[in-house]
C-alpha cells in the first residue's frame, strides 16, 4: 500500500514546563457540545462539523497538557474539554491553549476504580465512581451535586447519560451469584443541578455480571459476564429483552442496529436488531477487533484488526474496500468517521483513508512514549472539531492537533 507520511504540526511538549499565559485575544467559540463517543449510541462519527473550519477558534494552536492518569472518555462544552479518569476523577482544559482550569482526583484505592464515565448537562459535568455521582460546575469546578452510591457490596462498573438521565451499573459482590443493578437518575437542570435534579427514576436487578451500559433509542443495553447482552426499556426500567447468548464487549447502535464485538470463537462483530436482540449477521469472521468499530451513515461500519482496516455497507453485506495498516506503530487505537475521511490514531500516527474509496493519507507525529520502555503510549478515545483532534494518552498526556 502506498502511504503518504507527512509530519503534522502537532506540537509536543513535556507536562513539565511552564505554562504560557493565555492570549488576551478572543477567540471564536467551538461547538456548543461534543458527547463522549459522538453522543447516542457511541457510533463514533463526528460529522460534517470534525472538518469544518468555521468551528475552529480563531486563535487556537496545538498544545499538549495533562489530565490525570488512565483518562477515559472526553466532551467538549464550549471552549471546556473535559475529561474523565478512573474512580470518579475529573479534569477541565482550555480547549484552546490546553491550559488546566480545574481539577479533581478520583478514588483509585477502591474496587471498581477503573469505570471512568462522563455526562454534561446544563452546565454540570457529572462522573461516577465508588464514592458514588459527583456533579462538577463547568465553569469553575465546583462540586453542587452529590449523590451516594446504592448501599450493600457493589461495585461501580459503568455508567452512561443521554437527554440528562444517568444510567448506571453496579456489578455484585465477586462471592455472589453475579447480581448487580441498572439504575436511572434523572440530573440536575442548571448550573447547580438544581431543578428536578438527583431524583431516582427506577432501579432494577441484573444478574449474569453486568458492565458498561449503552443507551440508545429508548433502550438501555447490558453487556453481561455470565449470560449475553440484555436491553431495557430506559423510560421505565421495565421490557427486558434478551439475546440468545451473543457476547458483547463493546456496543454501538444506529439506525436500528446494534453492533457488538464479542469474545467468543467467531470473532467479527455481530450485528443484532436493536429492537429485539435478534442476530442480522456477522461482519469479519474469524477476525479479532482490536480497533473500536465506526458506525457511519447509510449502514457503513469500519473495523480494524491492527493489520487491516476495512469498511462495510451492512445493507448488502458487502465488504467495500480493506487497507493495510501494518505500518502503523504501537496499539492500534479505535476508528471514526469525520465527514467523507475514516481515521484512526495511535501513538505515532494519524491514518485518513476516503470513505469513499479507502485511499490512505497518514500523518506522523511524536506522541508522548513510556519512559521506563521507550515504547509508544496508547491512546484512548479522540475528540475531532474544526479540523482539531484532541487525543489522550494512557499517562493522562492531552495533544491537540491538526487533524
Amino acid at each position: 500500500m502506498a502511504v503518504l507520511s507527512v509530519t503534522s504540526a502537532l506540537l509536543v511538549v513535556s507536562a513539565d514546563e511552564a505554562r504560557q499565559p493565555t492570549p488576551e485575544a478572543p477567540a471564536a467559540a467551538l461547538a456548543a457540545y461534543l458527547a463522549p463517543y459522538t453522543g447516542e449510541g457511541r457510533p463514533r462519527d463526528f460529522g460534517k462539523g470534525a472538518v469544518s473550519r468555521l468551528h475552529r477558534p480563531a486563535n487556537w494552536s496545538p498544545w499538549t497538557g495533562r489530565a490525570q492518569p488512565r483518562t477515559g472518555p472526553c466532551a467538549l462544552d464550549g471552549t471546556v474539554l473535559l475529561c474523565a479518569g478512573t474512580g470518579g476523577a475529573l479534569t477541565a482544559l482550555d480547549a484552546n491553549y490546553g491550559h488546566t482550569l480545574w481539577s479533581h482526583r478520583g478514588d483509585t484505592s477502591a474496587a471498581g476504580a477503573t469505570a471512568a464515565n462522563l455526562g454534561v448537562v446544563a452546565g454540570v459535568a457529572y462522573v461516577n465512581g465508588p464514592r458514588g455521582t459527583d456533579g462538577y460546575r463547568v465553569r469553575d469546578g465546583d462540586r453542587v451535586v452529590h449523590h451516594d452510591p446504592p448501599p450493600g457490596r457493589y461495585t461501580m462498573g459503568g455508567a452512561e447519560t443521554l437527554d440528562g438521565v444517568m444510567y448506571s451499573v453496579y456489578a455484585g459482590p465477586f462471592d455472589g451469584d453475579g447480581t448487580g443493578l441498572l439504575t436511572a437518575r434523572r440530573l440536575g437542570s442548571g448550573d447547580e443541578g438544581r431543578g428536578d435534579g438527583g431524583r431516582e427514576l427506577w432501579r432494577v436487578p441484573v444478574p449474569g455480571g453486568p458492565q458498561q451500559p449503552l443507551v440508545a433509542g429508548g433502550r438501555v443495553y447490558v453487556p453481561r459476564l455470565l449470560q449475553g447482552l440484555v436491553s431495557y426499556d430506559a423510560r421505565t426500567g421495565g421490557d427486558r429483552v434478551d439475546s440468545d447468548g451473543v457476547s458483547c464487549e463493546w456496543g454501538q447502535v444506529r439506525d436500528g442496529r446494534l453492533v457488538c464485538v464479542g469474545a467468543d470463537e467467531q470473532g467479527g462483530v455481530h450485528v443484532l436488531d436493536a429492537r429485539t436482540l435478534k442476530r442480522r449477521a456477522l461482519v469479519g469472521r474469524g477476525r479479532h477487533v482490536r480497533s473500536g468499530p465506526a458506525l457511519g451513515p447509510g449502514g457503513l461500519l469500519a473495523i480494524g484488526d491492527g493489520e487491516t482496516v476495512s469498511l462495510h455497507d451492512l445493507d448488502t453485506g458487502r465488504t467495500l474496500w480493506s487497507e493495510s495498516v501494518e505500518h502503523m506503530d504501537g496499539n492500534p487505537g479505535p476508528l471514526y468517521f469525520a465527514d467523507d475521511r475514516l481515521i484512526q490514531v495511535n501513538g505515532a500516527e494519524i491514518a485518513n483513508f476516503a470513505v469513499a474509496s479507502g485511499e490512505p493519507l497518514s500523518r506522523t507525529y511524536p506522541g508522548p512514549k513510556d519512559w521506563e520502555t521507550d515504547e509508544l503510549l496508547q491512546n484512548g478515545e479522540c475528540l475531532a472539531v474544526g479540523g482539531i483532534l484532541y487525543v489522550t494518552f494512557s499517562d493522562g498526556t492531552v495533544v491537540s492537533g491538526y487533524l
